[in-house]
C-alpha cells in the first residue's frame, strides 16, 4: 500500500530509550483517538487479570521500529457493530492517522475485541395521571359532565 503524504519519519538515535518511550506514548495517543472515532467502538479496553487472562496493561501497544510501527489495540464494541466492517474501518483510520501525523508506516495492526456491550434495554413506558387527563380531553375520568 503506498504511504500517504506526510512528514518524514522522526529520527531516533540508537539506544535513545527516553525518545522511544515518548514516541510510543505519542503513537498510543494517535492510535487511541483514531480507534475511538470508528462508529461501533465503545471504548478502548484494558486486559483483565485472572484465570487464563493476560496481565493488566495498556489498551494500545506500539512497537516503534525504523520508519515503521506495529500496533495492537484492545477494544470494547457496541452490540450492534458489524465486527468485520468495524475492523476494516479501524485499519483505514489508524493507518491514515499514523502515516499523516508521523510519516511512519504501519507495519501491522492487531485488533482484539475484549468486550461486546449488551444491547441497551428500551426505555420503560411511563404513564402518568396528566397523560390520562389529556387523553380524555382534559376531563378527569369518572368526574361526570
Amino acid at each position: 500500500m503506498p504511504s500517504l503524504p506526510g512528514p518524514p519519519p522522526l529520527p531516533v538515535a540508537e539506544g535513545d530509550t527516553a525518545t522511544l518511550e515518548a514516541m510510543g506514548r505519542m503513537f498510543q495517543d494517535i492510535v487511541g483517538r483514531a480507534a475511538l472515532s470508528v462508529p461501533g467502538v465503545a471504548a478502548l479496553s484494558r486486559p483483565h487479570c485472572g484465570l487464563l487472562r493476560r496481565r493488566p496493561g495498556e489498551a494500545v501497544r506500539v512497537v516503534v521500529g525504523p520508519g515503521e510501527v506495529s500496533v495492537s489495540v484492545l477494544l470494547t464494541v457496541r452490540h450492534e457493530a458489524i465486527i468485520p466492517d468495524l475492523v476494516a474501518d479501524l485499519r483505514r483510520r489508524v493507518t491514515r492517522a499514523v502515516e499523516q501525523s508521523t510519516g511512519y508506516r504501519v507495519r501491522s495492526l492487531n485488533v482484539t475485541i475484549e468486550n461486546i456491550l449488551p444491547p441497551e434495554p428500551p426505555e420503560p413506558f411511563r404513564f402518568s395521571i396528566s397523560d390520562r387527563r389529556s387523553a380524555a380531553g382534559g376531563a378527569t375520568p369518572g368526574a361526570g359532565c
